[in-house]
């Protein structure tokens, strides 16, 4: 049999790998990117650089957002150590606009959907660009405990992320988020901080009820574009 050049090639990268002393790997100095993969998005480390984790935040909310699914270890807080996006639940919605069960970052959009009227372009952006800034940037304050609860909330500019940690759980999970912005725009973080609103996913678990925003009635049409939205793929 006549070695090829790429038969070669596969022998130098095999001989390489069996000539590697494991003992000296340390993958903290070769980061993974968010997908687990070693690469270019995986050159910086997300604990040590802000723009890292940024971009880390982002790829992350987007999967969880695209894939309708739980992302562990999606962003990393120096404070805290590793956040979690949690998918969640819409759960029921009552003709009263009161939600049962629902929690996570599919129940902040559902929320922000029907309560404010916001497209699932706008929802969405407020998860992937003012939440994950202020995760990556932002300092802890308001800490309190509550059982086997410990919630608290992260500032930042004009927003204000809310987390939780159930005892025995490595990782902390978004709650609730709150942009401080002028009446007249929805979300865009660009405004001067006139107004102050709530986007709550669950608000027994550290979110402000003071501040949360009167529920309106809901139409069969609206129920049914937002079903329709947040449907599982089966």
């Amino acid at each position: 049999m006549q070695l090829t050049q790429s038969h070669i090639e596969r022998i130098n990268r095999l001989w390489l790998a069996m000539s590697f002393d494991s003992k000296e790997w340390d993958e903290s100095k070769h980061p993974r990117a968010a997908n687990g993969q070693f690469g270019k998005d995986g050159s910086q480390s997300a604990m040590k650089s802000v723009k890292a984790n940024i971009g880390r935040g982002r790829s992350a909310m987007n999967t969880a957002i695209a894939e309708k699914r739980t992302v562990h270890r999606a962003m990393y807080h120096n404070e805290l150590g590793w956040i979690d996006f949690e998918w969640g639940d819409t759960g029921k919605i009552k003709a009263s606009g009161k939600t049962k069960g629902a929690m996570g970052i599919s129940h902040i959009i559902e929320s922000r959907m029907r309560k404010d009227n916001l497209s699932y372009e706008q929802a969405t952006k407020m998860l992937t660009k003012n939440v994950v800034e202020a995760i990556a940037k932002g300092k802890t304050v308001d800490k309190f405990e509550k059982g086997n609860v410990t919630a608290l909330k992260i500032d930042h500019e004009k927003c204000r992320v809310s987390l939780r940690k159930s005892k025995g759980s490595n990782a902390w999970i978004i709650t609730a988020f709150e942009l401080f912005e002028d009446a007249g725009s929805k979300g865009d973080g660009k405004t001067t901080a006139t107004e102050h609103q709530s986007y709550s996913a669950r608000i027994d678990a550290g979110a402000s009820s003071k501040n949360s925003i009167t529920p309106r009635s809901i139409s069969n049409q609206v129920k049914k574009r937002i079903n329709s939205l947040f449907q599982r793929n089966r």
